[in-house]
């Protein structure tokens, strides 16, 4: 197999990985955001006496259940419709029925693994949450971002840029598994990188703002982004990631097609 060739199979794989991420960041997000204002709405337990682990229980409890009625309702209307999506045609890209075809383990794993990660996503963010005997919700303060957390994505960026500079020379030879290794570890830093380096570098955008605005209503914003810097990015951690995959995607779109033509499309 040419080095080319394997360069196109490593290419569908980080992608294939790389599109998991948003999705995962984003139920990630609903579910944090919705344990926290469940655990506002549990805050009436607390007058009655219940402890703070007997409300983190409810609210976990609570979490689960309206995640397998998401569940639930997502597999039905994805089994009704999928001959559907299997028919449509956008432009020169097309979908086949192996596509869409999920075996048992495919479906266990989305039914149990999607409201466990919903459990662990409220589990983890109210773990800094406490809810005193009246009712009042006092959130520990954490300390602010460093430039520790752009590491990984300048180490993910070094490593994916490094080894595709590598991978040119081997277009008519055997790609060695090590750039390969290489490419899938720097794709998946880089993607890593962002999520942790984005609290950082709202805090600095925010810093500088506040540093050079004028107006009363961006000082107060870019304030208000300097306290709280993680939970302004993750309200658009998956967007921002989405955006990222779909970029690389789109770069990387003309050279899957060419190699996997017409004639060597799926049946």
């Amino acid at each position: 197999m040419s080095g080319t060739r394997q360069l196109v199979d490593v290419l569908f794989l980080i992608l294939s990985i790389g599109l998991l991420f948003p999705i995962l960041v984003l139920i990630g997000n609903a579910a944090r955001l919705s344990a926290s204002r469940r655990e506002e709405r549990l805050a009436v337990f607390r007058l009655v006496g219940a402890t703070s682990r007997q409300v983190n229980v409810l609210a976990v409890i609570d979490a689960l259940v309206s995640t397998l009625v998401g569940v639930a309702i997502g597999t039905a209307l994805f089994v009704v419709l999928k001959q559907q999506l299997i028919d449509h045609r956008a432009a020169t890209l097309a979908f086949f029925a192996t596509d869409f075809t999920l075996q048992v383990t495919g479906y266990a794993a989305i039914i149990i693994g999607v409201p466990l990660l919903s459990a662990v996503a409220g589990i983890w963010a109210l773990r800094k949450v406490n809810i005193s005997p009246l009712g009042v919700v006092r959130r520990i303060s954490a300390k602010p971002p460093s430039f520790k957390r752009a590491l990984p994505f300048f180490i993910g960026l070094a490593m994916f840029l490094s080894s595709t500079v590598a991978v040119s020379h081997y277009a008519n030879t055997s790609l060695p598994s090590l750039f390969s290794l290489m490419l899938i570890f720097g794709f998946l830093l880089m993607i890593v990188g962002i999520v942790f380096a984005g609290p950082w570098i709202t805090l600095m955008t925010a810093r500088f703002i506040a540093r050079h605005s004028s107006k009363s209503y961006t000082l107060l914003a870019s304030r208000c982004l300097a306290s709280y810097p993680t939970a302004a990015f993750r309200s658009v951690s998956g967007v921002i990631l989405a955006v990222f995959v779909g970029t690389c995607l789109a770069g990387a779109a003309p050279a899957l097609y060419s190699s996997h033509g017409p004639s060597e499309a799926p049946p």
